[in-house]
């Protein structure tokens, strides 16, 4: 292995009095125990707690994961040998829905891992190809750093949670990096087992890409303001009603149809490929639920920095 056992910082942010169970698959970990450290950083905001970590790190990668992910024992060896190209600033995989989730966990998954549901960003939730990428494909529970990206005094925006892993390596690939998408190196991440966390977190995933379009104007790109064309024009419906104009509502209820024409074939091919007719109950609600929070948090931010 030309890069033979590179020392690795693993970077675990946590809750206080956590006891993070990633900790076991990492305990597992085929690789060398004298070649990687653990730094568990504890608080309430794990931009600050990953900075602290970095600080403190000691290895020439430093690999960030959750404190409730879990992984196979092959992790690091596989992550490491991206790094053979030293152009390589990033190297980052999917996170992929246990095995053994709910089934409404497992429907979250399937929205999350669609190209319907997510765009480009599909690619964080499901395997793909192997390919140099931009930030939106790479996610912060299972990410691996150069760490020369650090010592050019390349950090966390402390203010910023969730998302910061987007402006990061924006940052990072303005100077110069390659950030590459790893589709072996993956680990498994609990998704929401309820509607209303899976709304909450859809809607500061849209709150903080709003924020990085604001600090940096140069990442946006229309795509990301969809959802919020999707919230805006859902609620114009009732108000097209309330006044009669009725060109207005046409349009908004053929969209609208439209829209749930195409989440329920997107949602009748997932059920076929994975043997279970009840997700074409289920997941047309999801993805709505997907859109419509992502945009209503997106317009949130947006008025606020107005």
């Amino acid at each position: 292995m030309p890069l033979s056992y590179p020392l690795v910082s693993i970077i675990i942010p946590c809750h206080p009095g956590t006891n993070p169970s990633v900790l076991n698959s990492i305990e597992k970990l085929d690789y060398p125990k004298d070649r990687y450290e653990i730094l568990v950083e504890e608080g309430f905001n794990p931009s600050e707690q990953r900075n602290r970590g970095i600080k403190k790190a000691k290895g020439e990668i430093i690999a960030f994961t959750d404190d409730d992910c879990s992984m196979d024992s092959d992790w690091l060896k596989k992550a490491i040998k991206y790094f053979e190209d030293k152009k390589v600033g990033v190297v980052g995989g999917p996170n992929l829905t246990p095995k053994n989730a709910s089934f409404l966990s497992h429907c979250f998954g399937y929205a999350m891992e669609s190209y319907f549901g997510t765009a480009s960003m599909s690619t964080r939730y499901r395997i793909a190809k192997v390919k140099e990428v931009t930030e939106k494909n790479l996610i912060f529970n299972n990410l691996f750093v150069r760490k020369e990206v650090f010592d050019r005094g390349i950090y966390l925006n402390e203010k910023m949670f969730p998302n910061e892993e987007n402006e990061f390596m924006h940052r990072v690939q303005k100077n110069d990096f390659k950030l590459v998408y790893a589709p072996d190196v993956y680990v498994y991440h609990p998704r929401k087992n309820n509607i209303l966390g899976f709304s909450k977190q859809l809607y500061g995933y849209g709150k903080g890409r709003m924020y990085q379009s604001v600090i940096q104007p140069d990442s946006f790109r229309i795509i990301f303001a969809l959802p919020s064309v999707f919230f805006l024009s859902i609620l114009l419906i009732p108000i097209s009603i309330v006044f009669h104009i009725e060109l207005l509502y046409t349009i908004l209820i053929t969209c609208t149809l439209l829209y749930f024409a195409i989440a329920f074939i997107v949602s009748f091919i997932i059920a076929i490929n994975k043997r279970n007719a009840y997700i074409v109950l289920l997941l047309p609600f999801i993805f709505f639920i997907l859109h419509f929070s992502y945009g209503l948090g997106f317009l949130r931010e947006a008025f606020k920095n107005i």
